[in-house]
């Protein structure tokens, strides 16, 4: 059992490595950020997702929302070096939001417009963050600073 928990999370960790940029999704889940994706980046490796930009977004079928963005901005990115960008996504009444178009069905309603029109934003946004953090990660790595190890957890 342990040798298969360690293969997903060496893929895993693979995909990580591999990408330029992370979008994270959750819904809210009891007032808190999704307890499987906190595990998943308590269980990143830092050499794969360092200083890599990421794109917080969560969604609710609600009002409420903003306590799992904050929590993730706390305590889920000191040991993994993830970087967030400043925008976030929090997709309130996401079922009427994301799924309901208006009475002629022709168009979206104004909110499900507004919401699209931000996410293209953020996207747009996380993209270029990319870009620059690619740069700064070759960079960081060529030549990795001396003894470097030594600093692998957040303080």
């Amino acid at each position: 059992m342990n040798l298969f928990i360690i293969s997903v999370s060496q893929r895993t960790n693979q995909q990580l490595t591999a990408a330029d940029a992370l979008i994270l999704i959750t819904p809210e889940w009891a007032s808190m950020a999704s307890p499987l994706l906190k595990n998943l980046l308590l269980m990143c490796a830092s050499e794969g997702t360092g200083h890599k930009p990421t794109l917080l977004v969560l969604v609710v079928n609600g009002i409420s929302g903003a306590n799992p963005i904050v929590e993730f901005n706390m305590n889920a990115f000191k040991n993994n070096k993830l970087v967030t960008i400043p925008d976030h996504l929090i997709i309130r009444n996401v079922e009427q939001v994301i799924n309901e178009i208006c009475a002629d069905h022709d168009r979206l309603t104004t909110r499900g417009s507004s919401i699209r029109q931000r996410i293209a934003y953020s996207l747009h946004v996380l993209k270029h963050y990319a870009v620059a953090y690619k740069t700064l990660r070759l960079a960081l790595t060529s030549p990795p600073f001396v003894n470097e190890q030594a600093y692998a957890y957040g303080m």
